[in-house]
């Protein structure tokens, strides 16, 4: 009802379940966030394959497809990169990590949004470090590789090289759904 009041467009898949709840934890002195993320409901094969032919009934070829957060139950970590294979005229946008990630990279996704510390395994603290590890996504398949890098800003790395851009000067309250919001504000700025 309420994107039907904001005349936004959506299709939804019902599966069985209860919807998966996330609740974020932040003291009154505003220092830190606890996150409690449950799981989603389990998604079976069926469901799975539901979903496949409705994102290729929905979008069109030259159309960007973000897939995006942690696959539910019963999903194996190798559904988004069969997503984008059986779509290979989508310019697919993968913001997920751990073996999601690994596993989608061998599809050449558009663009990639990794926590790459993590996805690397290792620490990156310099600017070096982080290009090189995304330099390193590119290898394994990566066309793009946006990294956000917090209150300094933002690198996005391809082929044809590197462009870093500094952080907006504001009063940070939340960093809770920032790597959401960047993916939006890039995907907005990829349409125009």
């Amino acid at each position: 009802r309420k994107l039907d009041g904001e005349q936004v467009a959506h299709v939804f898949l019902p599966v069985n379940g209860d919807v998966r709840t996330n609740m974020k934890i932040v003291p009154r002195d505003g220092t830190g966030v606890t996150e409690l993320n449950e799981p989603g409901a389990p998604v079976n094969a069926a469901n799975q394959r539901a979903f496949s032919d409705l994102l290729a009934e929905k979008t069109v070829a030259g159309q960007y497809v973000v897939l995006t957060g942690s696959l539910p139950p019963e999903c194996p970590p190798e559904y988004y990169r069969d997503l984008m294979l059986s779509l290979p005229e989508r310019l697919f946008v993968l913001d997920v990590s751990g073996a999601a990630l690994m596993a989608g990279l061998a599809a050449r996704p558009f663009l990639v949004k990794p926590c790459l510390q993590a996805a690397m395994n290792r620490p990156l603290p310099t600017m070096a470090d982080v290009h090189q590890a995304a330099l390193e996504l590119l290898e394994m398949g990566a066309q793009n590789v946006l990294v956000s890098l917090g209150g300094e800003g933002a690198l996005w790395v391809s082929e044809s090289g590197a462009m870093f851009t500094p952080a907006i000067p504001v009063r940070v309250q939340s960093t809770v759904g920032a790597g959401d919001a960047m993916v939006g504000g890039v995907m907005t700025g990829l349409e125009k």
